[in-house]
């Protein structure tokens, strides 16, 4: 396929998800119009489909598991101190139904993380830093 773009009565045509239209040109096909359109084409063109669906498939996917795992924890707030890096991190569980798969992460929680030789460990700590390195921080930073 020299365009990339599909078999050519779709290089004119683009998705238009919320609808579920094909937008061709300047009109909008259905998914009825879009199947009789499809019926038209030789066996070639199907199969240069097909790779191209199959394609698109695999670049979509591959799109969301990065954006996903990119945005399992935001960062709210960091400080480090005796070779530890302290960090405030709201999180995304990963269960699909969950209220964070939708935009709202859990937390924040604060973790510790600590590198020793080539490998960062960390540790959950919870919703407060403990008491003592608390003191230990706002005492650094004054």
């Amino acid at each position: 396929m020299p365009d990339g773009r599909g078999p050519s009565i779709l290089n004119s045509c683009f998705y238009h998800h919320p609808s579920e239209r094909l937008l061709c040109g300047t009109e909008y096909m259905n998914i009825v119009q879009l199947k009789h359109a499809l019926r038209r084409l030789s066996l070639g063109q199907l199969r240069k489909l097909d790779e191209w669906l199959h394609e698109l498939i695999r670049n979509t996917e591959e799109a969301e598991r990065a954006e996903k795992s990119s945005s399992r924890k935001r960062a709210v707030a960091e400080q480090t101190f005796d070779g530890k890096t302290y960090r405030l991190e709201s999180i995304r569980c990963g269960k699909e139904k969950c209220k964070c798969a939708r935009g709202k992460l859990h937390g924040p929680y604060w973790y510790s993380y600590t590198r020793v030789k080539n490998k960062v460990t960390s540790q959950y700590i919870g919703k407060d830093l403990p008491k003592d390195i608390e003191k230990k921080l706002k005492s650094r930073n004054n």
